[in-house]
């Protein structure tokens, strides 16, 4: 995994913790709500997060994230 950026780190551990409560991953837009930004914001982070191999996910498929 590369070195994440604060932001991304901070995306990275919503993921984390939402999967731990919940037992299935956030969608985009409940990882927004949790970053307090849009649905895309959240999907910018989704995509650098999977290009950094913190998480790997199935495009198009909802709650599909999984850490790395």
């Amino acid at each position: 995994m590369e070195t994440l950026a604060p932001r991304q780190k901070d995306a990275f551990d919503k993921i984390k913790s939402f999967i731990a409560k919940h037992g299935y991953a956030p969608t985009s837009d409940e990882l927004g709500r949790l970053l307090g930004i849009s649905q895309t914001g959240a999907m910018n982070h989704i995509r650098a997060l999977t290009r950094k191999k913190a998480i790997v996910r199935q495009p198009g498929k909802s709650r599909t994230i999984s850490i790395a």
